[in-house]
């Protein structure tokens, strides 16, 4: 994934962390958030946090509405690449 790519990510993730869902525990909302600050440094990430963020990923995929998560896909596609 390019480093504009993440960037775009985190930013949706700072926005949608703030929705009213019980998807994502408060340590797993900080595991993101320091996460992110890494990347945002451009620091690379240990092979256990990509798998965790991995894991966390298709964990909200398999537990988000088809519909909402197929917008979403949507707009961040057209986010991105226009």
């Amino acid at each position: 994934m390019l480093v504009g790519e993440k960037n775009a990510i985190i930013e949706v993730y700072y926005v949608v962390k703030e929705l009213k869902c019980n998807l994502f525990t408060e340590t797993d909302h900080n595991f993101i958030s320091k996460s992110c600050m890494l990347i945002h440094q451009q620091r690379k990430l240990s092979s256990g946090t990509v798998n965790r963020i991995h894991e966390l990923r298709v964990y909200a995929e398999a537990n988000i509405e088809k519909p909402i998560m197929k917008e979403y896909k949507k707009k961040l596609r057209h986010g991105l690449f226009g």
